[in-house]
């Protein structure tokens, strides 16, 4: 099979002469503008039909304008213990679980390595209390782990004045 279109232009390309008048509309006339802000000023000014990420593309193979670096990744996965016991996730999630009634916290503490939830309930707000109540009951249970994995709950670090900000100098 052939393509009929070997060795022709694309439809879609932009003429060189358009390319080089939208280079020169930046150096010249909108200098230091943003990619977006220059491509609005394009079609509303200049009656330009290239898409936002076209004039982007091209502002960057010109180095007119800089990439933006790269954003890191959101959430660096870390990688499970492997073997049970190792480490213990407790976690707290507030929500309307029950129909009817108001809003409470699920405190769940599992094990790290296999997911199985060792501890699990419902309590009218996430504290200490609540957190020493699953531990214990887990540690009773199970023994003690090799470490915990907690979120920034503020009652997992020491807070000099109540509802104070967090000591980050002093550890838990």
């Amino acid at each position: 099979m052939l393509d009929r279109r070997l060795g022709r232009a694309s439809g879609k390309q932009v003429p060189v002469d358009r390319e080089q008048e939208v280079e020169s509309l930046y150096r010249t006339r909108y200098s230091g503008f943003t990619a977006r802000h220059f491509h609005e000023h394009l079609v509303r000014d200049h009656q330009f039909r290239w898409g936002y990420t076209r004039t982007k593309a091209f502002l960057q193979s010109k180095g007119l304008v800089e990439r933006a670096p790269r954003r890191g990744t959101h959430r660096r996965k870390r990688p499970r213990r492997p073997l049970p016991g190792m480490m213990l996730h407790q976690d707290g999630s507030r929500h309307e679980w029950l129909a009817g009634c108001e809003a409470m916290d699920l405190i769940v503490t599992m094990d790290d390595a296999t997911n199985v939830i060792y501890s699990a309930f419902l309590t009218a707000e996430e504290g200490t209390a609540s957190t020493f109540r699953a531990l214990l009951a887990v540690f009773g249970e199970h023994g003690l782990p090799l470490s915990l994995y907690t979120d920034r709950g503020s009652h997992y670090f020491v807070t000099p004045e109540a509802g104070g900000p967090v000591d980050r100098r002093r550890l838990t």
